[in-house]
């Protein structure tokens, strides 16, 4: 029976949003029709932020538990790109980012059943959302992007295959997480110095997320070192892409795992500038 079972999820993975089928079957075939300009209109608005960068530097404020409201009070006034349940934080700062994304159309979903989501109130200038929960997701200042998970749910932790599509209305290709989605954007938008800040990349730690969120997945170990080697290819990837941008992504994060970017004192950054 639980073979049966086995086989049925995956083929509901399979033909589903996230599976092979939209990623290499509809999804490209979607993206020739919009060059054409068929199926174009809900996603070309998303483009217009591209080179829009008016400083040189944003900070990507992620949900990881080494996150404070302390550290949100010093960059205040700096450019950012926030994402998800960062809205946990709202109720005890006036700060908001520059961009908040929730790509993530599940977390959306089961977000949206106990939350007012208020998107209007969750960015300065826009919000980035999937094109799946259009119907759901209420606000002036939205752009909707169609995502592309590639192999990345069917081989969770092991695909190393990534794109880069200098068009997001033409359809976003995954990263493993929002907070690498935030570096794909930020690199697009222009900006030369990206920080990192709340980005702990510890999926094999006691604690994933800044709040006791109860939307938050606790992973099994299995899942963890699967998640792990996942976010490592994902930030490996999108280094080399900044650099062909002429961009550089430094670590802020208080602690955490990802040693991959220089580490900077968010203090000193702040106060004396780089």
């Amino acid at each position: 029976m639980n073979f049966l079972k086995e086989i049925y999820h995956r083929f509901l993975l399979e033909i589903g949003p996230m599976g092979l089928t939209n990623s290499y079957i509809l999804f490209p075939i979607k993206k020739i029709l919009k060059r054409c300009g068929i199926g174009f209109k809900g996603y070309k608005d998303i483009d217009s932020i591209i080179g829009t960068a008016e400083t040189k530097r944003v900070f990507i404020i992620s949900t990881g538990p080494s996150l404070k409201l302390e550290d949100i009070q010093l960059i205040k006034n700096e450019d950012s790109i926030s994402m998800n349940t960062i809205f946990r934080l709202f109720d005890k700062t006036e700060w908001r980012p520059t961009y908040y994304v929730m790509t993530d159309h599940i977390l959306q979903q089961k977000l949206d059943k106990d939350v007012k989501l208020d998107f209007d109130n969750y960015a300065k200038k826009n919000c980035i959302l999937n094109v799946i929960n259009k119907k759901i997701s209420k606000g002036e200042n939205i752009f909707f992007i169609e995502n592309c998970w590639l192999d990345h749910c069917v081989r969770y932790g092991k695909s190393k295959r990534f794109k880069f599509e200098k068009r997001p209305s033409l359809g976003v290709y995954d990263y493993y997480s929002a907070t690498q989605e935030c570096i794909y954007y930020a690199i697009l938008m222009g900006y030369k110095e990206i920080y990192l800040l709340g980005a702990d990349n510890d999926y094999l730690g006691k604690k994933q997320h800044f709040s006791n969120d109860a939307s938050v997945v606790h992973l099994s170990n299995e899942r963890a070192v699967l998640s792990q080697n996942a976010n490592n290819y994902g930030y490996e990837y999108l280094s080399k892409i900044a650099e062909k941008y002429d961009a550089k992504i430094f670590n802020a994060t208080r602690g955490g795992a990802l040693e991959l970017f220089p580490r900077v004192k968010l203090e000193d950054i702040t106060n004396n500038g780089i």
